[in-house]
């Protein structure tokens, strides 16, 4: 009696099993070869493009950095002795040479940065040294450069606003060998400065900018 009943459950179970195979979903057939190299196409194409904006990012990256080490060296530090020069004596030194047109409008700026420090009758070199700094060294690259007229431009409007005896600060402000040391950030006002026209070095700069961003853009 005992393997009656065992052989019926084994036959149960048997054919719960076989019906339940016959229940599963075929495996679903292989995808077309024309799918699979499309597929294999895309791949191929994102991977390529992914490599070609990680390339351009690191490149940027580099291009930015190299451009704010740039910016900061762009600046001149220091005015140069031969800013206070003779107009005589910078005229025979280039006396071959057709002098360039100053980038920087030097007539319409706020020159009480300097009159309101340097008076006579005594004209004390520290107060007219110090306002002198803090009017110029904004325009050092310019004013170092005696190729343009920018100094004697700054001097002859310096001159008639302040009413100085010819020679004073070339005679009062004298530092070292290299000129006179201009401070990290010059307190000239934003108005002053945006009042003159963009210097040739950052032109060149926001040049270089402008032209990377293009090509970033066209690559995308």
């Amino acid at each position: 009696m005992y393997l009656i009943f065992h052989n019926i459950m084994f036959l149960s179970l048997l054919s719960l099993s076989l019906s339940l195979i016959s229940i599963a979903p075929p495996p679903p057939p292989p995808p077309p070869p024309e799918v699979v190299f499309l597929y294999h196409q895309i791949s191929w194409l994102l991977a390529k493009r992914i490599m070609e904006l990680n390339f351009l990012s690191r490149a940027l990256s580099s291009f930015i950095l190299v451009l704010t080490i740039l910016a900061s060296f762009s600046s001149s530090s220091f005015i140069s002795d031969g800013v206070f020069e003779p107009q005589n004596l910078a005229i025979g030194r280039n006396l071959l040479q057709t002098r360039k047109a100053c980038p920087v409008n030097f007539e319409f700026m706020n020159y009480t940065i300097i009159t309101s420090l340097c008076k006579g009758p005594k004209f004390p070199a520290k107060e007219c040294c110090g306002a002198f700094k803090d009017f110029a060294c904004p325009y050092a690259d310019d004013l170092n450069d005696l190729s343009n007229d920018c100094a004697t431009t700054m001097f002859s409007y310096i001159n008639l606003y302040g009413k100085y005896p010819p020679g004073l600060f070339a005679n009062q402000c004298q530092e070292g060998k290299e000129g006179l040391e201009c401070p990290a950030t010059s307190p000239t006002s934003a108005s002053d400065v945006n009042a003159a026209t963009t210097t040739a070095a950052s032109s060149r700069l926001w040049l270089a900018a402008s032209a990377a961003f293009l090509v970033f853009v066209k690559l995308l």
